[in-house]
């Protein structure tokens, strides 16, 4: 959702999102929903999008839900492919050949059809005039043909429409805090929300401390603003955890979350509780979007070190008022070992990376960093461990020796 097409209202300093529910606008979606499927099979230029403007006043709302609609369940295509390997701009640079060659650069209006046949007998194309004549300009915008991309119910349609919604308001996030209201020993419900959402954090790579308060532990994510100075896509890994975490963010009522946004230059705050939670949907293929080699990596370090009978694997290790969540953590007999794996990213990320890593190092963790060859250069000067990876064809390869080594090292 571009941010121009937000709805929302400010009140000291506070948003109050427009966010889409069933009950208020489960008709007016509806309505878009049947007026889009009617139109399946025609082209740009036949749709009439002005009608979905008469459906309702608010013409942000028309258009941000009509753009909705298109990414995730209709979309505009063109046919190339359909009848053979010639894609229309191929099918137009042969015409013109056809044309400079045996009819001097000009036909008349007459003569187009039997053009348009000699050349489809010359290709050996299995179509008529007319399906050439709308192939020839199909990858045209306005001559791109609507299809249905997925089956489309109302309540995706409004989640869906939430989740562009908090994607936007993300890239313009400095930090969001995310309040568990219970220690550690929470119930089982608030505990999963807890490890849920740390896993959904690490397993996008997004940056993030946990802090211990009193009956309370607060995880503060650092969005975009705070890492990059400026609205990034960033904000869009951290609304994917949200679209992952609703279903258990139902669950249990013990949470709060509050975003600091920088919006048009102003500094605003959104407070999101159990009672204004908005529906989110997204397709699978948005929520699984993580960065599966580092993953595959981390569970092959795992496996390796689960080998090791006097290695325990841990989840988080503790420290005073803060929490601290590795990628791998293991226990050799009274010491911590922490590990973290660390990809090529943009060098502000990996900035702020090294500053968290070392603010735990700091505190007297035993650190053992892998890092990607191609950023190894800012890491090579850390006060911890760095050990080198590299990563090839997808796949991510390191010196387990190495590991070993510097384990065995500990005593």
């Amino acid at each position: 959702m571009r941010k121009e097409f937000l709805q929302f209202r400010t009140r000291y300093g506070v948003i109050y999102p427009y966010w889409l529910n069933i009950d208020l606008h489960g008709d007016l979606v509806k309505v878009f929903i049947e007026y889009l499927k009617s139109q399946v099979g025609k082209t740009a230029g036949e749709i009439n999008r002005d009608i979905l403007g008469y459906v309702t006043s608010n013409k942000k709302l028309a258009v941000s839900l009509y753009e909705t609609m298109i990414r995730y369940f209709f979309c505009y295509s063109s046919e190339k492919g359909k009848f053979m390997t010639y894609t229309p701009s191929e099918l137009r640079l042969l015409l013109f050949k056809k044309v400079s060659s045996k009819y001097g650069g000009f036909t008349s209006w007459n003569e187009r059809s039997i053009v348009l046949k000699e050349l489809i007998n010359e290709l050996g194309l299995k179509m008529t005039v007319e399906e050439l004549e709308r192939h020839l300009w199909s990858n045209e915008k306005r001559e791109e043909v609507l299809n249905l991309k997925r089956d489309v119910t109302v309540q995706k349609a409004i989640g869906a429409y939430n989740f562009e919604m908090l994607s936007c308001f993300l890239k313009y996030c400095s930090s969001l805090h995310l309040k568990i209201l219970a220690s550690l020993n929470c119930s089982e419900k608030t505990h999963k929300v807890f490890s849920r959402f740390l896993g959904e954090l690490k397993a996008r790579r997004i940056l993030f401390e946990v802090l211990k308060e009193k009956s309370a532990v607060k995880i503060l994510v650092y969005g975009p603003i705070d890492i990059f100075n400026k609205p990034d896509n960033y904000g869009t890994a951290i609304s994917r955890v949200f679209a992952s975490m609703h279903p258990f963010l139902r669950e249990t009522r013990l949470w709060a979350i509050d975003f600091f946004l920088l919006l048009n230059n102003k500094k605003l705050k959104l407070y999101m509780r159990p009672s204004n939670l908005p529906y989110i949907w997204v397709p699978q293929s948005e929520v699984h979007k993580k960065n599966k080699s580092v993953e595959e990596f981390k569970r092959k370090i795992r496996g390796h070190l689960q080998r090791s009978t006097d290695l325990e694997l841990k989840n988080y290790v503790e420290l005073e008022n803060i929490i601290f969540v590795p990628d791998i953590l293991i226990k050799k007999g009274t010491i911590d070992i922490c590990m973290e794996i660390i990809d090529s990213a943009k060098t502000e990320y990996l900035g702020k990376k090294l500053k968290l890593l070392t603010k735990i190092y700091q505190k007297g963790i035993k650190l053992l960093v892998l890092v990607n060859s191609k950023v190894y250069m800012l890491f090579k000067d850390a006060p911890f461990k760095v050990l080198m990876y590299e990563k090839r064809k997808g796949k991510c390869f390191t010196s387990l020796k190495e590991i070993n080594k510097y384990i065995k090292s500990l005593n």
